[in-house]
């Protein structure tokens, strides 16, 4: 009976998710969550898409009337700025939803989902992907002086440090759990925490551990290695932000142009499907070396694996 009804809670989650009602299928996976199971495959990969999409909405809605506003302070028609006292209290709603929301998979994770698991790999992921909704909000107050964002900023770099803590003893340098976590911590640690020689330290550290793991023959690499295209892709990411934030570092302001740092979503690890070809063959910085000599190491490797199928699909003609 128990599976039943936890069975039409997934379906009615997935049919609202399928009709764009986000929030509504947090409704039933929030239910589902509360009956103290270990999830599935499918039921994580729901409610992260569920609670993922239903941020997304509003953080874009919050964001769009961030520049309406201004746009209508700076009219000097008495109609603009009545609008724009009007938008205020629309934007200050939606930012206390994205605060609702955060809290409420936050207090889920916390009250249910990790307690409810026996699996390291999902502890870490629960513990990154509270990280991830304190950064969101942080991110999300109404100014900077809201008194909320340094304690959503503590709470975030608390829950990422204890699922790194947890993630170093117990899960595999090569591990896509642990690398996303790395990944994500790096970001935060430039972004908010504007600590570019931390966030430079976190992924070259993530790189270079990895690399002493990671096997010298390709095809036993693809064999030991689970989930190794995105593992691959998630490693390039790491080098490819740890090079933006070095340049920052060696300027005083950043560059016209410089691309923002890359992240995955919370649920990459249930719908992550980035292809090979970008994490092979994307460039390195002209004029430089390789970060990281275990970056080289592992691209190197992937060469070799490229050059040997070709070699097989030659001989098979």
């Amino acid at each position: 009976m128990a599976d039943s009804g936890r069975q039409a809670l997934l379906q009615k989650a997935v049919t609202a998710e399928a009709g764009g009602c986000f929030r509504y299928a947090t409704v039933y996976m929030r239910e589902l969550v509360e009956m103290n199971v270990a999830l599935t495959k499918e039921e994580r990969q729901t409610l992260s898409v569920s609670y993922n999409k239903s941020l997304t909405e509003c953080v874009a809605g919050a964001r769009k009337l961030k520049d309406a506003i201004a746009q209508c302070e700076e009219s000097r028609d008495p109609a603009g700025r009545e609008a724009a006292a009007a938008l205020v209290t629309l934007r200050r709603q939606l930012l206390a939803e994205i605060r609702n929301i955060c809290s409420e998979l936050s207090t889920l994770i916390a009250a249910h989902l990790l307690p409810s698991t026996s699996s390291i790999d999902s502890e870490v992921f629960y513990k990154k992907w509270q990280g991830d909704l304190f950064r969101v909000a942080a991110e999300n107050v109404e100014s900077p002086s809201d008194p909320l964002g340094p304690h959503f900023t503590a709470s975030a770099q608390l829950a990422y440090q204890a699922a790194l803590n947890q993630a170093a003893l117990e899960l595999q340098p090569t591990d896509l759990t642990r690398l996303c976590l790395a990944l994500h911590y790096a970001t935060f640690t430039a972004e908010a925490l504007e600590d570019l020689q931390g966030a430079v330290d976190l992924a070259e550290r993530a790189i270079e551990e990895a690399a002493a793991e990671w096997p010298s023959s390709s095809g036993f690499g693809k064999a030991h290695i689970s989930n190794y295209k995105e593992t691959v892709t998630v490693l390039h990411l790491l080098h490819q932000n740890a090079e933006l934030w070095l340049k920052k570092l060696k300027s005083e302001q950043t560059p016209e142009g410089t691309p923002a740092a890359c992240t995955l979503d919370s649920g990459v690890l249930d719908d992550f499907e980035l292809g090979m070809d970008g994490a092979e063959e994307a460039p390195e910085p002209a004029g430089r070396p390789p970060l990281v000599a275990g970056y080289a190491t592992i691209k190197a490797t992937l060469q070799e694996s490229r050059k040997r199928a070709e070699q097989m699909k030659a001989r098979k003609k």
